[in-house]
């Protein structure tokens, strides 16, 4: 089965598009002036050879020349494959190649015009090439290296002015004079003898036409390479712009449809995470128990959570309390909280005492087993507890959080285990086999607490987790305090631990004192 490439967005392929044209145009300029580089140096070593005899300048020749010539053929050696696609480029040989390759060149520019002994004819002739490599280095270094070589040129040009001399005059010979010349030469001419030995101990010998147009040709070959390379890439950016502004502009409305589409769904979210604060239990509700002091507190980590917390008064005077912490946390987490919530309502509410938490318990996980797999078609579940409050006694049932009851006589905070009082909820459809449920004395000005979590998990900037040790030590300092303000103090704890840390998971937290009034 043929693997499918990933697909790329508009704006992903707009970029391809114009990097495409410009991949590889400096190495090809880089590699087009090697090959020509090397051969433009045989051509001059050999046309030098048989039409003198021997090189200009042979202690700099011999020993400048191999290396220009090595250096040029391990730049092409190394580019070529890479053009082919049979080598992956390695950024510092790609440095090295083109530094090396320029700056012999470059050196070899300032050489010839300096070392040679006819100045004048390397001001008209050697110069072109230190004017060509400007376009060169601007094209395979870059800018600032082009500006930098025009003032070295300029510096190298002023010096070979000033040492030719601001009277010499260059004069030329017509071809008449040139015949009458060698006819003299070839008669003996004791004068034109003289002359011909006096160019030569000069090393000013006469220089054919064809090496000057030689030279001319290896510098028009150098600049049209580049400017094709260059002017090619150009041309090809200008066609794809048309095509690149369409991409864009489709680029552009797919923005415009997804910020709308996130202004939807955060308008939504508000909704939900509104209705999910209207549907919390109201401080009026509990206050008609008068002997309880309660107070609860959650706060999402993303606009709508997936923790709840619920307070039913019964009509015996007793209270039935829920918490609970759905997977995941978001509108689907929040719509399974809301479900749970209606459910526990409907089973618990006013005659909740008139059942048992064990019973309550089975009927909440069928019903969201079902809505939840079946309707859903989703595989979230949640811990819950079940509370039944009384005067001096509370009885928990299902598997969530460890409970702390503060112990007013002892002074102590106990930490009730709850893993073995039922499973998650929404699991599985039956979990009455595993269900079981728990009584613990609850006396006047004890208290209790119940948390998600998110609470205890909160993280700080080092890594370090609230912990459920530092939520005792709280709990035991302020058991005095009315259960609102034991709330804030540990909220504001909380947060103060965490700094600036982001909000991972939903944070929940209720409180419960027995007041005995």
């Amino acid at each position: 089965m043929q693997k499918e490439e990933p697909k790329m967005d508009v704006l992903q392929e707009a970029s391809r598009m114009l990097s495409e044209p410009s991949r590889n145009t400096k190495r090809k300029i880089l590699t087009g002036f090697n090959f020509v580089f090397i051969l433009a140096l045989l051509l001059h070593l050999v046309i030098q050879l048989v039409e003198f005899g021997s090189l200009p300048d042979p202690a700099r020749d011999l020993v400048l020349f191999p290396i220009i010539i090595l250096i040029n053929s391990i730049s092409a050696i190394y580019n070529v494959p890479i053009l082919l696609g049979r080598r992956k480029s390695v950024p510092w040989m790609n440095r090295f190649s083109a530094w090396t390759t320029i700056g012999i060149s470059l050196l070899l520019a300032i050489l010839i015009v300096h070392t040679n002994i006819n100045i004048a004819t390397s001001i008209l002739i050697d110069f072109g090439y230190s004017v060509i490599m400007i376009f060169i280095v601007g094209t395979v270094i870059g800018r600032k290296a082009a500006i930098v070589w025009f003032g070295i040129a300029t510096v190298s040009l002023f010096v070979a002015y000033q040492n030719v001399g601001e009277d010499f005059v260059y004069y030329l010979m017509t071809n008449e004079e040139v015949q009458v010349f060698e006819d003299s030469l070839a008669a003996g001419n004791q004068e034109a003898i003289d002359r011909v030995e006096k160019l030569n101990a000069h090393n000013l010998a006469p220089v054919p036409v064809k090496l000057f147009a030689a030279i001319w040709f290896i510098f028009m070959t150098t600049l049209v390479l580049a400017v094709y390379f260059e002017s090619n890439m150009i041309s090809k950016v200008l066609g794809a712009i048309p095509a690149v502004i369409r991409r864009i502009s489709i680029a552009s409305e797919e923005k415009n449809k997804l910020e709308h589409e996130n202004m939807r769904m955060g308008m939504e979210l508000d909704v939900a995470h509104q209705i999910q604060k209207t549907l919390l239990p109201k401080h009026e509700e509990w206050d008609e128990v008068n002997y309880l002091n309660i107070s609860a507190r959650m706060d999402p980590a993303n606009e709508v959570g997936g923790d709840f917390y619920e307070v039913l008064p019964q009509d015996d005077r007793s209270v039935v309390v829920a918490i609970g912490d759905v997977t995941d946390h978001g509108l689907q987490s929040g719509l399974v909280m809301l479900m749970v919530q209606s459910t526990i309502r409907t089973i618990l509410d006013k005659d909740g005492d008139q059942t048992t938490l064990m019973n309550a318990m089975n009927r909440i996980n069928t019903i969201m087993y079902r809505n939840i797999r079946n309707r859903m078609h989703d595989y979230r579940n949640l811990t819950m507890s079940l509370a039944h409050v009384t005067r001096n006694s509370v009885t928990l049932c299902g598997q969530h959080e460890n409970l702390l009851r503060y112990n007013a006589r002892s002074g102590s905070v106990e930490v009730i285990p709850t893993d073995d009082l039922g499973i998650y909820v929404g699991l599985i459809e039956d979990i009455k086999p595993h269900v079981s449920e728990l009584t613990v004395d609850f006396f006047e000005n004890d208290v209790l607490l119940f948390y998600t979590d998110g609470l205890t998990e909160s993280e700080n900037q080092s890594g370090q987790f609230f912990g459920e040790d530092r939520l005792i030590q709280l709990l035991k300092r302020h058991s005095t305090e009315e259960a609102n303000d034991i709330v804030e103090i540990i909220y504001d704890d909380v947060y103060q631990f965490i700094g600036d840390t982001p909000i991972l998971d939903d944070i929940t937290l209720m409180i419960i004192k027995n007041k005995s009034v």
